[in-house]
């Protein structure tokens, strides 16, 4: 099934399933840099916003939230969307100064054309936020390779450089099963403790 029409179809009820005690906290912390980042600036681009949970915390009248689903912007109720890939964005050059792009959403994209589009959007010192999940995470339950997306957190340096973009930080974050349901992993120590990251990048 396309992403768009797996999320069309499960747009009813959405925020109702992913809006646990576990999933709030876990992703509050997860997200705090960002949102703080965000809300520091004068204009943001949420890339794939969903039903704008994550935009509407960040608030101010120049964020902007694009996603591929028009069923999912329809049951939210963020007043600045558009239905749109972030392969090709809608919007002039060096018009945010942050964009972010949480739950892994970079899966559904052609990572060469989102980062070129990214730099292309992004103001001279503006900040990509990219939140991931990693296909190669240790653990006694699951040893070997679960369902995600990086296999390293710096599998997306090289294509950066190429547009621009330097990545300046790197959150590493290891999902638990009890109070605060997440934790940070120390990147000296990290190796395969890490379940997922939030990648910054700053556009030079």
């Amino acid at each position: 099934m396309k992403p768009t029409a797996n999320y069309d179809s499960s747009a009813e009820g959405y925020n109702q399933r992913h809006g646990d005690k576990v999933s709030r906290q876990r992703f509050e912390r997860v997200e705090e840099d960002m949102v703080a980042a965000a809300r520091g600036g004068h204009s943001c681009l949420e890339l794939g916003c969903g039903t704008g949970r994550l935009l509407n915390k960040i608030g101010g009248n120049h964020s902007v939230g694009i996603d591929i689903s028009m069923a999912m912007l329809k049951h939210g109720d963020a007043p600045r969307v558009c239905q749109a890939t972030a392969n090709h964005l809608p919007f002039a050059d060096n018009h945010f100064d942050t964009i972010v792009a949480t739950k892994g959403v970079f899966r559904y994209l052609d990572p060469t054309k989102v980062f070129s589009e990214c730099s292309r959007v992004l103001s001279t010192g503006g900040l990509l936020f990219v939140h991931q999940y990693t296909d190669n995470v240790w653990s006694i339950r699951r040893p070997s390779q679960v369902a995600g997306h990086l296999n390293d957190y710096d599998d997306y340096d090289n294509l950066a450089d190429l547009n621009n973009l330097i990545r300046t930080n790197v959150f590493l974050w290891r999902s638990i099963r009890f109070w605060p349901y997440v934790a940070r992993i120390p990147t000296p120590i990290a190796g395969r403790l890490w379940s997922h990251c939030v990648l910054v990048f700053t556009k030079i």
